[in-house]
């Protein structure tokens, strides 16, 4: 019975090695895939209530027979009431009309 040659079956160093980095890659795929998921569903919410906002006050505005605006800055938007006396824009303070801070 000769020729036959015993092998040991298992993995190497270097197969093992090869799979702990893939799945690294793949595991921090995922989590980025989470992150920016979160981040799109943020904004979103955030669009969604800018617009419900503005409806709101473009009713209150109607009603009050007011002109109202809305103001928007790369970190902040609040709605603001045109003052016919005084000939300028006045921030509206506190309530559901009151200045919002965007996350970046």
């Amino acid at each position: 019975m000769g020729g036959i040659e015993s092998r040991a079956r298992g993995f190497t160093l270097i197969e093992m090695l090869v799979v702990v980095v893939v799945v690294g890659v793949l595991a921090g795929v995922v989590v980025v895939g989470f992150v920016g998921a979160d981040k799109e569903q943020e904004l979103k919410t955030e669009a969604r209530r800018i617009a419900l906002l503005i409806e709101l006050a473009r009713d209150e505005a109607l009603q009050r027979n007011e002109e109202w605006g809305v103001y928007v800055e790369p970190e902040r938007y609040g709605f603001a009431i045109y003052d016919d006396v005084r000939g300028r824009w006045t921030e509206h303070e506190g309530g559901r009309f009151r200045e919002r801070q965007i996350d970046n």
